[in-house]
């Protein structure tokens, strides 16, 4: 994304520079590639055949917006007003790479944001723990690593002592907008800035 000029750009091969996205037509477009728009977000998913989401807003309003398109074929699939409680407060971002529900975060707060039906899901509270990061892990090998659909909360409490007041939940993500299940759970940690795996 090109965030000097508000619009997504493709770098492909080798080349030196990136080069601007082409127009759809007119009957399968959705939104211009030259949004105008700043970036607040932007992952590339498996879901739907591999996409890429990302979420813009509006420079000159609060409004939040989703921007979905698939990465080889360029086809538009979806762009739309975020409608989410406390949006315009989110922090963090991640995109179910099974699922493609989009979740956010607000202070110890976690939401699921169904995009079709335009509804919202409180899924994680952890009161006033703070939030310092939500991921889904892009696992290579997925007949191996069965988790890719597992949303990683990191989170601290600021009330502790800084170096060990961290820790890191793992969620299975259900269908259907049901309850996350808890997977996993790590302690001990310092402040969880990034989380990366060593894949066997």
């Amino acid at each position: 994304y090109d965030k000097t000029n508000k619009r997504f750009v493709k770098h492909s091969g080798s080349n030196s520079t990136c080069t601007l996205l082409p127009e759809p037509d007119a009957a399968q477009k959705k939104f211009s590639f030259s949004t105008g728009m700043d970036l607040l977000y932007m992952s590339w998913v498996p879901y739907n055949g591999g996409e890429v989401f990302s979420v813009l807003k509006d420079p000159s309003s609060t409004k939040r917006f989703l921007a979905r398109f698939n990465s080889g074929s360029l086809i538009q699939t979806y762009y739309d007003e975020i409608m989410a409680t406390d949006f315009a407060n989110a922090e963090f971002y991640a995109v179910s790479p099974a699922l493609g529900y989009l979740m956010y975060s607000v202070g110890g707060k976690v939401y699921e944001y169904d995009m079709s039906l335009k509804t919202t899901k409180l899924v994680v509270d952890l009161g006033s723990k703070k939030i310092s990061l939500i991921q889904f892990y892009d696992f290579k090998n997925t007949t191996k690593y069965k988790d890719s659909n597992n949303l990683m909360v990191a989170f601290y409490d600021p009330a502790l002592p800084e170096g060990t007041n961290g820790g890191i939940n793992t969620y299975t993500v259900p269908p259907v907008m049901g309850d996350l299940v808890l997977a996993k759970s790590f302690s001990g940690f310092g402040k969880v800035k990034s989380l990366t795996y060593r894949e066997r």
